[in-house]
């Protein structure tokens, strides 16, 4: 678009969002209300997997007792889970090979979940045929912040945004004038 060049192109085709099937990783919150949007919405065929299955959901969401089987045949994979001790590079390399080819990653969730190292080497190989990312293992001190000017030295970090095939946002999914009120006011 930036150089006017406004022609169709087989790399921007893609399916219908009633033929894509989701897999939803942690249906807390945030990640049911995706679930359900997704499902009731779109229309997608939509799998979970939580460790503590969220019995409401289950109208719409067929839960997958393992990672591996919720991930192996989706066409796009969210995660929405919290980040602990256990689950530090949830997202590394050998999860990324349980994909199938040209998959469509998002992480709004917490960016240690994800080995970045591995991601780019995934979508390298079109493992991952593009991600979208708010989130970044190691954006403590960088993102929220203004680094013009500043010398960061973080290829990953270069990478994920020099890439047209990866959408990075600076941690601001939950920027709202709601949520900044709650934490205004929850805060005080």
């Amino acid at each position: 678009m930036r150089l006017y060049d406004f022609r169709w192109e087989p790399s921007i085709l893609y399916q219908s969002p009633s033929d894509l099937k989701v897999a939803v990783i942690g249906t807390g919150h945030i990640g049911s209300i995706i679930a359900q949007i997704l499902s009731e919405g779109y229309r997608c065929d939509v799998v979970a997997y939580d460790p503590f299955p969220n019995e409401v959901i289950k109208l719409y969401v067929t839960y997958k007792s393992i990672l591996q089987e919720a991930i192996s045949d989706a066409d796009i994979v969210t995660i929405h889970i919290p980040a602990t001790k256990y689950n530090h590079h949830l997202f590394d390399d050998n999860v990324f090979k349980s994909f199938k080819s040209g998959v469509i990653f998002v992480n709004c969730a917490r960016g240690r979940l994800v080995d970045t190292k591995a991601l780019l080497s995934a979508i390298d190989r079109v493992q991952i045929k593009g991600a979208a990312l708010d989130t970044y293992e190691h954006e403590v001190g960088i993102l929220a912040t203004d680094q013009r000017g500043k010398n960061i030295n973080d290829p990953y970090l270069d990478a994920l945004i020099e890439r047209d095939d990866v959408i990075f946002t600076p941690h601001i999914a939950f920027y709202t004038e709601v949520a900044v009120r709650n934490l205004i006011y929850d805060g005080l």
